[in-house]
């Protein structure tokens, strides 16, 4: 239990370490340093964690156990391949140096290669199957073990010459070792791992991370799923060849064991059995001898007395430890013998022991002898005997026979040269076991390995036990012993050899088979995963790469991965695919340039294309363009007379590109022309057109759009704006704003809606700017938008009065700052000049100011009208007098013309040469009102008497030559006239 936390607590220190080092790799400016200088430091720091794994190794049962080899290993997988070859290099010398304070010399080679091979497998691997990445802790495991199995394979193969004490090591250390190895590296990384993902996610924009938690999710690559069912193939070979080698090994080693010591027990058998045997039949045919030579004749009673035994005995020889002496005629009758009584009371048929002996009788005289095994005697089963019988010239056989006592004298000798000193293998042995006399068996195991309390619990065990068949025995020591037992001349023969010693040869085999197997397989796996990496996932990855390049267009890329038939054949196809794709792409785009080409041309003709439209109307210069981004656009412009004096514009961009957008514009192009001509308001178009565009829009496309109808006489211009960027107006100070007024929704957005007309007036020298957005957001190559700003600028600096200037002024300063950038939306631009009538043939005698019409702006009006005066030398009396009437004029207008707001108001100043005299006109849109049609007060009558009001106009009646009123086309228009001489 103790050593199992001190290697749990060896296998947390690199987990720890590796931890601690990646987040200084990510939190401080470690992460900042130059990757040579991290992988040194890494190296070194975990060289040291090596070094001290070393120093302060675990003991278990005289072997001392260490996770040296997880620290190179964690390094060269977590941090990169030459941290781990210099921690593995740093250790690997340690250990050879460790052995002169201390550290056990035997594994120093060993120790010593494997903590410097961990260093470089680990820095292969992560070059060569991980791509220079972190491994998932799948690998690291199957790495860690791989290792430690060759470290024990470096075990075995350095000490080839002590090969069980290798062995021993190995078995005791192996399984702890490489199972601590294999914990650390797989926290190791399963840690990092855990931190690494955990950091990409927090530092992922919100989107990006959901992606990647989808990734994590999702299908594993061609390369993660064969290597991870290589694995598992691998594994499965691996456990059933260990499998079958461990069973076939365990049953040879049984049978080898079996056969080891049924030999043993032969050979002692072999040994006690034909010693004793020789030396009986000596003393029989000693015997035999002594007979043949002194006695003729055999007569009844011959041996009936003790004294005649005891002279038979000296007469016939010496008979030494045998007890007794049998004559037996051919007819199988005892008809002498020491006992007499079995005189004549006894023949060899009569019991299945003394049958044994018939044979002599029946075979020709050769002097034949037979030695029977000691066993119960055929005549009393009670009384055991060891018998022997030779044949007789005269006819018959001489028997003689040994009782228990005298046997056991003659036996125990044998047997004590028959087990003494004999070994079974390297530390099995032999006991022979007396029946009568257990207390005092044979040993042949050296003193002190085996008790005699042992030897009888060995005793008891077998008793019972069939000859020849082996089983396993425990002594009190815990040792554990295959025994067979035997039976010879009565005693109990037993044979034990130590379990781990009949099961050596099996349990390295399996050992050594086992790292091999897995050896080979490590090596197996590495070899199949670079052979599939190289040849199928590299070239795959070669085509993937290509074809991504052609599926995002660049049709020019050709596969070229010819290193074997099959990728060659796949790269052949795929060119001739994109080759045929190429020839069909060809000629559709010349069939939709020609298409194309068509549709433009019938876009452009539905578009007032000729310049000037009208050459014989001084009224206004118009002039628009439309720069598509694709060959058709969505963009579009109309103008067109609806009668002599009215003229109606528009521009408009639908929603989308290309030939959809195209269609949907000439649809909204013909319909606005064609409500616009019934002569209804310019916001009952736009709602009669929403009206009709929003039937059947299953696309749900939409048009932005501004059209005005300007009354070509007044300047009066009526618009409105669905959804569309509002114009510029250009004032008579030569500057251009915004024209705001609320826009309506698009049209063909909702079903239902009413528009708003707006009304304005314009004077002479007013200018209109429409256009799309195409112009405000061209972007340049950073993606900055030309912008409303730059639009107003260019047009307050643009010195060209003509309308086709304007917009040349215009596209010259959108693609100055576009630059090489690609066009992305259509540019269109539409721009008006309202001139009037007489502007071209004398501009100076027309001057006109349209401002908004508040009490604050009667002194802007004034100054503009006096600026007038004083280039016609007006005297002072007239100037004042047309100063108070346009104080009082305006004021009205300012006052109660739109109230309770404001609106436009127009003073325009003429001058008339026959005689010399200014004209004034005042023109609002506001609610009608004649201010002529009251009656003048009573000037006579008193200030009490006389109605409020009335008196401003009655002094602009008095002090004008000529006054004048009325309403037309909505507007307000009040002149007033004066001499200037």
């Amino acid at each position: 239990m103790l050593v199992g936390l001190k290697m749990g607590a060896a296998a947390l220190a690199p987990v720890l370490l590796a931890f601690l080092l990646y987040l200084f790799d990510t939190k401080t400016k470690f992460g900042k340093l130059k990757n040579m200088h991290k992988q040194l430091i890494v190296g070194v720091v975990f060289g040291a964690l090596a070094c001290l794994a070393t120093q302060f190794g675990i003991p278990y049962d005289n072997y001392m156990m260490n996770v040296r080899s997880a620290a190179p290993l964690t390094a060269g997988l977590v941090f990169g391949g030459p941290s781990g070859i210099i921690a593995g290099v740093i250790g690997g010398l340690y250990r050879w140096f460790s052995v002169y304070w201390g550290v056990p010399m035997y594994t120093r080679i060993a120790c010593s290669l494997a903590t410097v091979l961990a260093g470089v497998f680990a820095a292969i691997c992560r070059k060569f199957m991980f791509n220079g990445k972190k491994t998932s802790w799948f690998y690291g495991v199957f790495l860690a073990i791989a290792t430690e199995v060759v470290h024990m394979l470096l075990v075995f193969l350095t000490h080839m010459d002590d090969i069980m004490t290798a062995f021993a090591v190995v078995k005791k250390t192996a399984v702890p070792m490489i199972a601590a190895n294999a914990v650390s590296l797989f926290m190791s990384l399963l840690f990092v791992s855990l931190v690494s993902k955990r950091r990409m996610r927090k530092e992922m924009p919100v989107g990006m991370t959901e992606t990647a938690q989808k990734q994590d999710k999702g299908t594993r690559t061609i390369t993660q799923t064969f290597s991870l069912h290589l694995l598992v193939s691998v594994f499965v070979a691996f456990v059933a060849t260990i499998g079958f080698t461990y069973f076939l090994q365990d049953n040879v080693g049984n049978l080898e064991a079996t056969d080891l010591l049924t030999i043993n027990i032969n050979d002692v058998k072999s040994d006690i059995s034909g010693t004793v045997n020789s030396e009986i039949e000596k003393k029989l045919k000693n015997v035999a001898n002594n007979v043949e030579k002194n006695t003729t004749d055999f007569g009844e009673g011959a041996w009936d007395s003790e004294n005649d035994l005891s002279r038979t005995k000296f007469l016939y020889g010496n008979l030494g430890n045998m007890t007794e002496i049998y004559y037996i005629d051919t007819n199988g009758d005892v008809i002498a013998c020491s006992d007499e009584q079995y005189v004549r009371n006894f023949n060899l048929h009569d019991s299945e022991q003394s049958k044994a002996f018939l044979f002599l009788l029946d075979e020709p005289y050769n002097r034949l002898t037979f030695v029977q095994d000691y066993m119960p005697m055929g005549y009393d089963s009670t009384e055991y005997r060891k018998f022997a019988a030779i044949q007789l010239k005269n006819g018959g056989i001489l028997q003689i026979a040994a009782d228990k006592s005298s046997f056991q004298v003659l036996i125990r000798e044998t047997m004590d040269s028959a087990a003494t000193n004999r070994h079974i293998g390297q530390s099995g042995f032999i006991f022979i076991v007396n029946p009568d006399d257990k207390d005092k068996p044979i040993i042949s195991a050296p003193e002190g390995t085996v008790s005699t309390d042992d030897v009888l619990t060995f005793t008891k065990t077998v008793s019972e036990l069939e000859n020849g068949k082996m089983l396993t025995y425990e002594t009190a020591d815990g040792t554990s012993y295959y025994y067979m037992k035997d039976v010879v001349e009565g005693y109990l023969v037993v044979a034990c050899i130590p379990v781990s010693e009949a099961d050596f040869s099996r349990d390295i085999s399996v050992y050594i088979g086992a790292f091999m197997q897995l050896v080979v397989f490590f090596i197996l796996f590495l070899v199949v995963f670079f052979l599939i990496k190289n040849i199928i996932i590299d070239n795959i990855h070669k085509i993937n790469s290509s074809l991504a390049k052609i599926t995002n267009g660049d049709l020019s890329t050709r596969v070229d991965v010819h290193e074997n038939e099959e990728f060659a054949s796949l790269s052949d196809d795929i060119n001739t695919t994109v080759s045929r794709l190429k020839e069909y792409i060809s000629e559709a785009e010349k069939r939709i340039d020609q298409e194309l080409a068509y549709a433009k041309s019938i876009q452009h003709s539905a578009l007032p294309s000729v310049f000037p439209p009208y050459p014989d109307r001084t009224e206004f210069d118009i002039y628009a363009t439309m720069n598509t981004a694709k060959e058709v656009g969505g963009d579009f412009y109309d103008f067109y007379l609806l009668n002599n004096d009215r003229l109606a514009f528009l521009i408009a961009d639908v929603s989308g590109k290309g030939i959809p957008a195209a269609m949907f514009m000439m649809t909204a192009k013909t319909m606005l022309k064609s409500y616009t001509e019934t002569g209804i308001g310019v916001a009952d178009v736009f709602t009669l057109a929403n009206q009709k565009l929003c039937e059947s829009n299953e696309a749900g496309m939409f048009v932005t759009a501004w059209m005005g109808i300007l009354d070509l006489k007044s300047g009066v211009l009526k618009f409105a704006n669905a959804g569309h960027n509002p114009p510029l107006i250009k004032h008579k100070d030569g500057s251009f704003e915004y024209l705001k007024s609320k826009p309506g929704l698009v049209l063909a957005g909702m079903d239902g809606i009413k528009y708003r007309e707006n009304e304005m007036t314009l004077v002479p020298g007013d200018e209109l700017f429409l256009y799309t957005d195409g112009v405000t957001e061209a972007t340049d190559a950073n993606t900055v938008l030309f912008g409303e700003e730059n639009l107003k600028n260019t047009l307050d600096t643009c010195q060209n009065r003509t309308a086709k200037g304007r917009c040349d002024t215009v596209i010259d300063a959108v693609n100055a700052f576009v630059g090489e950038a690609p066009q992305f939306d259509d540019i269109t631009m539409l721009s008006l000049r309202y001139q009037c009538s007489d502007e071209k043939g004398d501009e100076k005698n027309v001057k006109e100011l349209t401002i908004e019409a508040k009490i604050e702006n009667i002194e802007a009006v004034t100054e503009f009208v006096d600026n007038e005066l004083e280039l016609l030398d007006c005297s002072p009396r007239a100037m004042m007098q047309i100063n108070v009437a346009i104080d009082e004029l305006f004021g009205n207008i300012a006052n109660y013309a739109y109230h309770p707001g404001h609106g436009p108001a127009t003073v325009r100043v003429e001058v008339v040469e026959e005689p010399l005299s200014v004209v004034i006109t005042f023109i609002d849109a506001g609610q009608p009102f004649d201010p002529l049609a009251k009656d003048d007060p009573d000037i006579t009558a008193s200030a009490e008497d006389r109605e409020i009001g009335g008196l401003g106009i009655f002094m602009v009646k008095k002090t004008m030559d000529e006054v004048g009123y009325e309403y037309k086309d909505g507007k307000n228009i009040l002149t007033i006239k004066k001499k200037l001489n």
